[in-house]
C-alpha cells in the first residue's frame, strides 16, 4: 500500500515537473523583441557593419524609425500608411523600429535609446540600408553605446 502511494506521489512530481518545465518554455519564447536587440549587440560585437536583413528571422520589406517618445505609434501610421497596432514608448530613452511587409506592421522593436541609438538622419530602412557600427562609452562606466551610422 505504501508503495502505491510512493508511486502515485513520484507520478504527480513528474508531471508537476513537467508542467513548469513547459510554461518556461512558452516564457522564453515569447521574448522574442528582445533577442532581436541581443542580435544586434552581438553581431555589431564582431562587424564593422550591418544591414539589419542579416539578423532579422522574418520577411520585411522596409522599417521605419520613430523616436516620438511617450508616444503610441499613430504619427508613424498615419504618415506612412501603416497597418496594425503600435505599442506605447515607455520613455524620453525609447525609440521603436517597425518592421513592415506591404505597409503591414510586422514586428515592433522598442529600443532604449542609452544602449543603441541610430543615426538622427535616417527615418526609413530598407533590407539593403547599411550601418556603419560605432561604439560610444557611456560617462565614466566601461558601458558602451551602440550608434548605427548610415553608410
Amino acid at each position: 500500500m505504501v508503495k502505491i502511494v510512493v508511486l502515485h506521489l513520484f507520478q504527480k512530481i513528474k508531471l508537476t515537473f513537467l508542467f513548469i518545465l513547459i510554461i518556461i518554455i512558452v516564457l522564453l519564447s515569447s521574448c522574442k523583441s528582445n533577442d532581436f536587440r541581443i542580435q544586434m549587440l552581438d553581431f555589431c560585437e564582431n562587424h564593422e557593419k550591418i544591414k539589419l536583413s542579416d539578423i532579422s528571422d522574418f520577411d520585411w520589406d522596409i522599417a521605419y524609425i520613430d523616436r516620438q517618445h511617450y508616444m503610441s505609434g499613430e504619427e508613424i501610421k498615419e504618415k506612412f500608411g501603416i497597418e496594425g497596432e503600435f505599442e506605447q514608448l515607455p520613455t524620453d530613452f525609447s525609440s521603436r523600429l517597425a518592421f513592415c511587409k506591404d505597409n503591414k506592421l510586422v514586428k515592433e522593436i522598442i529600443l532604449n535609446d542609452c544602449y543603441i541609438e541610430f543615426d538622427s538622419s535616417v527615418e526609413i530602412i530598407t533590407p539593403d540600408t547599411i550601418f556603419l557600427v560605432e561604439w560610444l562609452q557611456k560617462g565614466e562606466s566601461k558601458e558602451e553605446k551602440l550608434i548605427l551610422v548610415l553608410k
